[in-house]
């Protein structure tokens, strides 16, 4: 089965544990930690890939495709009502990538029930100012777990 590259102008989503995004106290904006674009070390071994979700796979407006997401990941794994979902384009996570000589693949990669799994590959988790960029200028957009 030949492979599945997410498009450019296409929006991946990624869930954010309720300790990695905060609320600016003097605008009430939502942000995200850099540590949410970490990846993650099992038995002394980082993960392969940087997981997330790929909104544009389903049908209706961006309301409808977030909802969808949302209970792909609440199907998947256990979601806390604290935690949210961070949505950044695929352009714009390349773009902050590419600054730091990182040339990242986004392929399709189901994961039942998570059907609309992807794999950010070809990545990497530093320096400390690349994952900074991805939170400040691609994955800047958050949606709250508890909404929708």
């Amino acid at each position: 089965m030949p492979t599945t590259y997410v498009p450019d102008e296409h929006t991946l989503v990624r869930y954010v544990k309720p300790r990695l995004w905060f609320t600016d106290p003097e605008t009430g904006l939502h942000g995200v930690f850099p540590e949410a674009f970490s990846l993650r070390e099992t038995s002394g071994h980082k993960e392969a890939f940087l997981s997330a979700a790929w909104l544009n796979i389903h049908d209706g407006d961006r309301n409808a495709q977030i909802a969808a997401v949302k209970a792909e990941f609440r199907a998947a794994m256990d979601v806390k009502k604290s935690a949210a979902f961070a949505l950044g384009l695929v352009s714009e996570i390349k773009d902050e990538c590419e600054k730091f000589g990182v040339k990242p693949r986004v392929s399709h990669e189901p994961d039942a029930p998570l059907e609309s799994h992807v794999a950010v590959r070809r990545y990497r988790d530093e320096p400390l100012d690349l994952l900074e960029g991805l939170a400040k200028n691609a994955w800047s957009e958050l949606k709250l777990s508890f909404h929708g």
